[in-house]
């Protein structure tokens, strides 16, 4: 899913390295699975294409078939 976003947002993994400040091996990697990625990398890659992160929640949840969890009312 990193890499569909990356390349419809037209951006080469050597730019994105730069504007993110890494490598274009490790986000290679990244893109592969070689290695995972923390919270803090997923956004920051994904700040760096341009794409909402919680799109792209939103879009993994349901590619994995997981269900929502359903938001807990505050009133009691």
């Amino acid at each position: 899913m990193l890499i569909e976003r990356r390349e419809s947002s037209g951006v080469t993994q050597v730019e994105l390295a730069e504007r993110i400040g890494t490598s274009q091996s490790m986000l290679s990697k990244l893109e592969r699975g070689v290695v995972r990625a923390d919270l803090a990398d997923l956004l920051n890659y994904l700040d760096g294409v341009g794409h909402d992160p919680r799109v792209f929640v939103d879009e993994f949840i349901e590619k994995i078939g997981w269900p929502k969890p359903q938001r807990r009312s505050n009133k009691k």
